[in-house]
């Protein structure tokens, strides 16, 4: 009989763990993605921003006179940043009018809409952009005469202003986030923005207001250059568009740093939804100053082109790993196998 020395076994238990460490390389390579969108605070990616609708609610309810209602009680979860889509159609031959109140997690009231002289396959489309994920409750409350059915469906969309957005320019969205604001809320936060710029600012109302009340909402909005101290007035007391369009304009940097951005929104009902989101867009000048003492950076400019970028795609990378590592571990299996095999070394 002949057994089989350990020692043999070294040089396939080498090679078993040199092969998991390029696999373990590979795999994290392959995960990186130099346009990734969740680096940049938002909650998916924009390749995923025509995944089908998700269905919250999709059913037809009775509405009688002794029940003129159906409440939905905390028991809708709705996840932050997204629209909401509320519909409804009465699915009898018959008419009514229809309150649609919505209340938050934090107990806030949101009257989203008063629909008017509906009557059968007449569907009325109602949005909501969420600002707090959570429970939420709603209550449809009828104006009618006679017992009717009514079809009330629920469907989570896209992301805020998603679609406002071009697609070519979602990948260089550097800031998104929905928020909500009472009568006078102030806000502020700092970004970074590079020298010599076009920034896109996007602006939008994401929460519907009954035609019962003022849907009057009023942004005032300026950024403020913390390396230089100067002050930009950008909006002030302009009308924020409403959820089915956007208010939006560009802003072009001189100097690369830190800016405060300022948001105050003034608002005539109980809380509004205000969506936010900043795009760089495209380089306006390459920095030539000849008052400058030193040279200016080389621009980088993904979107446009011009200047010089450093980029090696992530399959060149995967392959110069491998081929280096097999260059090393190749020559060392075969010494350590030699070796093994001939103890004397000869």
């Amino acid at each position: 009989m002949v057994i089989k020395s350990s020692k043999h076994r070294k040089p396939i238990k080498l090679g078993i763990l040199i092969g998991f460490l390029i696999l373990i390389g590979t795999i994290s390579l392959m995960k990186e993605n130099p346009y990734d969108i969740n680096s940049l605070n938002n909650p998916e990616s924009y390749l995923n921003t025509n995944t089908p609708p998700i269905v919250v609610v999709d059913k037809v309810y009775n509405f009688t006179t002794d029940r003129p209602y159906i409440f939905f009680q905390e028991n809708l979860y709705f996840e932050q940043s997204y629209n909401y889509y509320i519909t409804v159609c009465i699915v009898t031959p018959h008419s009514c009018d229809l309150n649609i109140t919505l209340w938050d997690p934090e107990g806030d009231e949101f009257q989203l809409s008063y629909e008017e002289t509906m009557v059968q396959n007449d569907y009325r489309e109602v949005p909501f952009g969420v600002a707090i994920k959570g429970n939420y409750s709603i209550l449809f409350s009828a104006k009618l005469t006679e017992n009717f059915n009514m079809l009330i469906n629920i469907e989570r969309g896209g992301i805020c202003l998603y679609d406002k957005i071009l697609t070519e320019e979602l990948p260089y969205l550097i800031f998104s986030n929905v928020m909500k604001f009472y009568n006078g809320t102030h806000i502020s936060h700092s970004i970074t923005l590079k020298t010599d710029m076009y920034y896109q600012f996007y602006f939008g109302r994401v929460s519907a207001i009954s035609r019962n009340l003022s849907s009057y909402t009023a942004l005032v909005h300026t950024i403020f250059d913390e390396t230089q101290g100067i002050l930009f007035n950008s909006y002030t007391n302009t009308t924020v568009a409403s959820p089915k369009e956007v208010t939006s304009y560009s802003f072009g940097t001189a100097i690369h740093g830190g800016y405060t951005v300022n948001l105050t929104i003034y608002c005539v009902v109980e809380a509004v939804n205000i969506a936010y989101a900043v795009v760089e867009k495209q380089r306006i000048a390459d920095g030539t100053d000849p008052n400058d003492d030193e040279p200016p950076p080389t621009p980088e400019d993904p979107i446009n082109g011009t200047g010089i970028e450093a980029f090696i795609p992530t399959e060149w990378i995967i392959g110069m790993i491998i081929f280096v590592a097999s260059a090393v571990s190749i020559p060392i299996i075969a010494v350590v196998y030699r070796k093994t095999k001939n103890p004397s070394g000869l």
